[in-house]
């Protein structure tokens, strides 16, 4: 059983990271309930998606119905309504369209290959954290980026608190971590 979510038409203000989504969050600023199915595949169709949002399947028992063979070979996108894990999912695939659909080709083939009743691949494993907890850090300062590499986190948001800010970009591309964002 699933609990329904709230609707909060001022979801873009809750965070400093959903504003890299205010570019799309716009379309649904007027909205005082849920987008529908219907209302995702209008904006889908605006922005010529390479998917059309359709209410999620139930009882799946071919490997075809499942959700990522069915993006890649229907080109359908199973969204739950009244979710905000799905809500900022179909925002990132208007956002990345490419992008996501990489990442579902990927992850098709070695669904298709994976031997019958056995776990998720590392490389699986690896697309679907991105997927879902992803970012893209741009900068050209070494240092800051080595910090990084290590974790080392106090020494970075702390001690070079003026200088992340300064020299790093974050890209958020998870949905997972939007979704976090509404109440950290």
């Amino acid at each position: 059983m699933s609990v329904k979510e709230k609707w909060d038409v001022t979801f873009f203000k809750h965070s400093p990271i959903i504003k890299q989504l205010n570019s799309f969050a716009c379309f649904y600023q007027n909205y005082r309930i849920w987008p529908s199915i219907e209302n995702y595949k209008k904006i889908f169709k605006q922005h010529n998606s390479p998917v059309t949002p359709v209410t999620q399947s139930k009882n799946v028992l071919n490997f075809e119905d499942q959700y990522e063979p069915r993006v890649y070979l229907k080109k359908e996108l199973q969204t739950r309504t009244e979710n905000w894990h799905d809500f900022f999912n179909s925002i990132i695939w208007l956002k990345f369209p490419q992008t996501k659909k990489t990442l579902n080709q990927l992850h098709f083939h070695q669904a298709k290959n994976r031997e019958k009743g056995s776990n998720r691949s590392t490389l699986e494993n690896r697309i679907t954290q991105f997927d879902e907890c992803g970012a893209v850090i741009i900068s050209n300062n070494d240092y800051l980026l080595d910090l990084i590499r290590n974790h080392q986190w106090h020494e970075l948001f702390i001690n070079q608190a003026e200088q992340f800010e300064d020299n790093i970009r974050c890209i958020i591309f998870g949905h997972a971590i939007f979704e976090k964002a509404l109440n950290p």
